[in-house]
């Protein structure tokens, strides 16, 4: 094994527990813990121990439990549980979003323009359609005197299925592609694409998590997350001419008995 996949493999040692700050929201230290417990690749527990331990977390948990005179959070998470009280839809969020960080940071997830994305889309319609065409052999075939009756009905569910994962892919491709008003999806190729990429990401989910961009918050948390800079501007010029969604106001909800 080279060194460079050694130093992306799983640890083969028990590693220490990481030292958590003070500063870390219980929710959020409960989320290292289980990450922690997954042993995860040096790079990625690499990811976590910044995460966790950076000094700029503290602004960015800061900012999102910050709390308005009245006492209700500034920027409160859509519960999705109506039974959670809001400090608690809070901690919940908190604990996600340190996850989602993890992940897309993980993934080193990109910006790329829409032609790769296009060349994409072409490539699964055509397996589409050799899945189609393919299904109607095989059930061309299946009508031939020479196959038995058991071998007919495999085979017929075996075009049933066929025709069912081709007919998905053509109705989903467009949906599970990036689209060309996908923040992700950029006209020009500047800098880093994966340094652009992870905090646009968090930013689109700070919208729908807390209804409000956090366009530097999101810039600080890609940036500790990734061990290199970003950029606050370039991740509020991805949302150019777009409408940020009306947070709706939750009440604080009682919890069910």
């Amino acid at each position: 094994m080279s060194r460079a996949k050694k130093s992306n493999s799983t640890s083969a040692t028990k590693r220490e527990p990481i030292a958590l700050p003070a500063w870390l929201p219980s929710p959020v230290a409960w989320q290292v813990r289980r990450i922690e417990e997954r042993n995860p690749p040096t790079a990625q527990y690499e990811i976590l121990i910044r995460l966790a331990t950076d000094d700029r977390m503290q602004k960015v948990w800061k900012e999102l439990l910050r709390k308005q005179r009245v006492g209700q959070f500034k920027y409160p998470a859509s519960p999705n549980d109506p039974t959670l009280a809001a400090h608690e839809a809070q901690a919940k969020a908190l604990a996600i979003t340190f996850f989602y960080a993890f992940s897309v940071a993980c993934d080193q997830l990109p910006v790329s323009k829409l032609e790769p994305v296009n060349e994409a889309k072409t490539i699964l319609l055509a397996k589409a359609e050799i899945l189609l065409d393919i299904a109607d052999d095989l059930a061309v075939t299946l009508t031939q005197p020479l196959c038995n009756a058991e071998t007919s009905a495999e085979g017929l569910a075996d075009v049933t299925a066929l025709r069912r994962v081709a007919n998905w892919l053509i109705s989903n491709v467009d949906q599970h592609l990036r689209a060309s008003d996908d923040p992700l999806t950029i006209e020009y190729d500047r800098g880093d694409p994966v340094a652009r990429g992870v905090p646009i990401a968090i930013a689109a989910w700070f919208e729908k998590t807390f209804g409000n961009r956090l366009y530097g918050t999101a810039a600080t948390l890609g940036s500790v997350a990734l061990g290199q800079q970003t950029s606050e501007r370039a991740t509020r010029s991805a949302f150019s001419g777009r409408k940020e969604v009306p947070k709706k106001r939750f009440g604080k909800s009682k919890k069910a008995p």
